[in-house]
């Protein structure tokens, strides 16, 4: 048993009980029924130690969660009862403190302290944790969707990936006279590729969803965004009004090296710049010949180290 001081609730035990009690007790969970469950839980785990002080700490942090809860079990009370006033608690602590008459006297005044709150009324009762449930993710990956531009018209984007709690969208360039296809969403082009959050780009209310496609590849790490034990330099366009003229947005998208791309053609990560562009040798490779313009097998021996 591990304890730091003479106070009840000053052991390892009591805690783990406390907070396990606590963790349970949501929604419509019924005191009694956790109780029993995590009694059973550590009788298994000592089956023939009925006096072991560890099952004494957890019958104290049973009996104090339940006061809290404003219910009592009478047996419990019982138990603890001939616990503490048949001396079993303290000479215990008579043997942990190797006879110390002082801690013998504080013990005994916390065991006192004790069952004097259990048997008394709480000034507060303790509800039960309201349980919530986790609302799903309002984008997926591969979903494609169009919205209304102030100046009249629809913009389409497509969510090619999702990190953490960001996500990868592209967005097209054309501004459509109509909610367009999805054939013409996936044939347009785009240069403003960005990875923010859920509701950066237009509120779920405003989205006209027009499909998802299944999108296998991996963009983590590209167009600015770099995952390690944290996000680093993602770019995320905070001014609502970038997604109604992606002109304003060049300027951004130039800091993350996004060109301009046909949608279809990021199906390929690759396609996107890397969070390292030099760490990228199959990148730079494919922008080295869109540039000056692929020679057949014998490109890779003109390749240059570090094109310019």
């Amino acid at each position: 048993m591990s304890a730091w001081g003479t106070g009840v609730q000053q052991s390892d035990e009591f805690a783990d009980v406390y907070d396990e009690f606590f963790e349970q007790y949501t929604g419509d969970a019924d005191p009694f029924d956790i109780q029993k469950k995590i009694w059973k839980e550590y009788k298994e785990e000592f089956p023939e130690e009925e006096d072991d002080p560890i099952l004494y700490t957890v019958r104290y942090a049973l009996a104090q969660c339940l006061w809290e809860c404003g219910v009592k079990d009478e047996a419990l009370w019982a138990e603890i009862d001939e616990i503490i006033h048949s001396g079993k608690e303290l000479r215990f602590w008579d043997e942990l403190s190797e006879q110390d008459p002082i801690t013998h006297r504080q013990r005994q005044k916390s065991m006192e302290r004790f069952w004097d709150k259990i048997n008394s009324t709480p000034k507060r009762i303790r509800k039960p944790k309201k349980q919530t449930k986790k609302r799903p993710p309002s984008l997926h990956k591969g979903d494609v969707f169009a919205y209304a531009v102030p100046e009249g018209g629809h913009r389409a984007a497509i969510v090619f990936d999702c990190v953490s709690c960001l996500f990868l969208f592209a967005v097209t360039d054309t501004v459509f006279s109509d909610v367009p296809s999805m054939e013409r969403v996936w044939e347009s082009q785009t240069s403003l590729v960005f990875w923010g959050m859920s509701n950066a780009i237009i509120p779920k209310k405003g989205r006209i969803f027009l499909g998802n496609v299944m999108i296998q590849g991996d963009y983590n790490g590209r167009a600015g965004l770099y995952i390690t034990a944290e996000l680093h330099k993602y770019s995320n366009i905070a001014d609502r009004g970038y997604f109604f003229a992606s002109e304003t947005s060049r300027k951004s998208m130039r800091l993350n090296f996004i060109k301009t791309y046909q949608m279809k053609e990021l199906m390929n990560p690759k396609r996107l710049p890397p969070y390292d562009l030099l760490d990228d040798w199959d990148y730079r490779r494919w922008e080295y010949e869109r540039k000056h313009g692929q020679s057949g097998e014998g490109s890779l021996i003109d390749f240059p180290i570090d094109p310019k």
